[in-house]
């Protein structure tokens, strides 16, 4: 095998970088929510302690019961939006390693934002109701329609 020159080797490393950039972009495609927006749930009595995976792939989110609040966390990962998986009391990205708390916190990089969560209500039937469109940030967890009380 011949060695490379310098303009050889240059060739060679650019297209090298070129498809790592590639790569990570087509992970942040997957992260593109293009399906419905507000989502009619059970009643908060239906849902049970801890995350809730049903509506990861119709919906794009987990639904968590915790300390006696029921709110939806977005199941795309704030690093490069790859879908996240739940994994026992955590959510990990499959893509790059970042770990977060069932309240959407960072456990382990290379994330540094928390997961947002998305509006939730009960409408007169009683049942839950998740708006994609209302997103609150971590500062605004605590905000009215951020999560329903139990």
């Amino acid at each position: 095998m011949s060695e490379l020159n310098r303009r050889e080797f240059v060739i060679a490393a650019s297209a090298a970088v070129c498809a790592c950039i590639a790569g990570c972009a087509s992970h942040g495609a997957q992260g593109v929510w293009t399906g419905p927006t507000t989502f009619e749930l059970p009643a908060p009595s239906d849902i049970k302690q801890g995350i809730e995976t049903r509506w990861v792939l119709s919906g794009g989110f987990f639904l968590v019961r915790d300390n006696g609040r029921i709110f939806a966390v977005s199941s795309t990962c704030s690093h490069q939006a790859c879908p996240l998986a739940a994994k026992g009391t955590q959510y990990v990205c499959p893509c790059h390693g970042s770990r977060f708390t069932p309240a959407g916190k960072v456990l382990i990089g290379p994330a540094t934002a928390s997961l947002p969560r998305f509006g939730v209500s009960s409408n007169p039937a009683g049942n839950l109701i998740v708006d994609r469109t209302k997103v609150f940030q971590e500062g605004q967890w605590d905000q009215s329609g951020a999560y329903v009380a139990l």
